[in-house]
């Protein structure tokens, strides 16, 4: 089943075409009238392909990786003392900060291409006791299941879905 932006970047792709054909025709028959026109709409049509579909940043990233662009994303927030957790042997938590109001928070930081479930929530809930942090989140670029959202919710946890650049 195609998306809306899939058929849109199909009809796109054929007026794409259409017009290099066009510009073709008119170099070849060396009348230069329409093919400024036609060159002009190839470059529009090319700029917002590539601006539909540009891979996005965090899409090749490590989870470490991942881990040190939320804790920029959390900086860019508002939040301060931003810090990573040990690789092994976090209990739950990537990252802690504070927040302008001296909150302590933990952060469990996902990069998934599915939907993060039940875990997850479950792992910040115990690094929130473990770090003695009185707020705790989940950062993800992806989307949350439904109960995860309800579990979340039941434990005060926020979350945070879509994290990364477009």
């Amino acid at each position: 089943m195609k998306t809306a932006k899939d058929l849109i970047a199909s009809i796109l792709v054929m007026f794409l075409v259409t017009f290099l054909v066009i510009l073709k025709a008119d170099l070849e028959n060396k009348q230069y009238g329409n093919s400024e026109v036609s060159l002009v709409m190839v470059l529009i049509i090319s700029c917002l392909l590539y601006l539909m579909y540009k891979p996005k940043k965090t899409k090749g990233m490590t989870g470490r990786d991942y881990e040190l662009y939320c804790a920029k994303y959390l900086i860019s927030k508002g939040f301060r003392i931003v810090q990573t957790t040990p690789i092994t042997g976090d209990y739950g938590a990537d990252l802690t900060a504070k927040d302008w109001l001296g909150n302590n928070w933990v952060f469990q930081c996902k990069r998934y291409s599915g939907n993060v479930g039940v875990k997850a929530v479950q792992e910040v809930c115990a690094a929130r006791k473990h770090y003695s942090a009185n707020k705790a989140a989940i950062i993800t670029n992806s989307k949350f299941t439904k109960s995860a959202k309800q579990l979340a919710m039941e434990n005060n946890i926020e979350l945070f879905e879509m994290i990364e650049e477009k």
